[in-house]
């Protein structure tokens, strides 16, 4: 089964958001800010994902929007930086609407973040030998593609592995003072892929996502690891 494991670092929160973070609230007017989200995203999400009509998104209806789904522990206020993640029941059980969606996004917004450097490790666990182990997958394409409701402004980001599997994914640069290093905040659909080697699950259907934001769980406990299965 597909595992997304953050790698813990055991530096402390002030030098990750120090390596982290660029643009945050109260720099110059040259400082970087976050690109523009849509001010009804959670309306949209619902709208679109909310299958039972009930006017809220359980961990079934996520499964469609995986960036969301990851984000749903910050959502809940069920952790924060460096405790322990809630098990899988507790997530499952989970029910999210449009408002606290949007009171989500506000507090990236009173973050200020601009842009969050994003490392990445994939690695291919293969079945066929049989014997579990992990190794890192070299020259696979990673995008973080925004998950749609959030707007049009949010873009892709790409990485390419290298020979141990590491990539770092970044949005191309706006221009002007916006450099082309890291992602802005937001829910994103993770791909990977390598030619036609990796199954949909992980690509065109996929169901890996990840919340980028200055204090999203994941991140604050190291690179982004993706165990992929096949």
């Amino acid at each position: 089964m597909q595992k997304q494991v953050g790698l813990r670092l055991g530096f402390s929160l002030v030098g990750l958001v120090a390596l982290t973070v660029s643009g945050c609230g109260g720099g110059s007017q040259s400082a970087v800010r976050p690109m523009e989200i849509a001010a009804d995203a959670g309306t949209q999400a619902v709208a679109k994902f909310d299958a039972n009509k009930d006017g809220v998104l359980d961990y079934d209806e996520l499964a469609k929007a995986p960036g969301l789904r990851a984000g749903v522990a910050k959502i809940k206020k069920m952790a924060q930086i460096r405790e322990a993640a809630p098990a899988e029941s507790e997530l499952q059980s989970a029910k999210i609407s449009a408002e606290e969606i949007d009171a989500r996004i506000k507090e990236w917004k009173a973050l200020g973040t601009g842009r969050i450097t994003v490392p990445c490790h994939v690695y291919r666990v293969n079945k066929q030998a049989g014997n579990g182990r992990a190794q890192p997958l070299e020259g696979a394409e990673v995008k973080f593609v925004p998950e749609s409701f959030l707007g049009p402004a949010l873009t892709v980001g790409t990485g390419t592995t290298d020979a141990k599997g590491q990539a770092m994914v970044s949005q191309p640069s706006r221009g002007g003072d916006d450099p082309n290093v890291g992602m802005c905040p937001g829910y994103y659909r993770v791909e990977i892929t390598k030619g036609s080697e990796i199954p949909e699950k992980y690509n065109t259907a996929t169901i890996l996502g990840e919340e980028i934001a200055g204090d999203a769980l994941k991140l604050a406990s190291g690179p982004l690891t993706f165990e992929l299965e096949y």
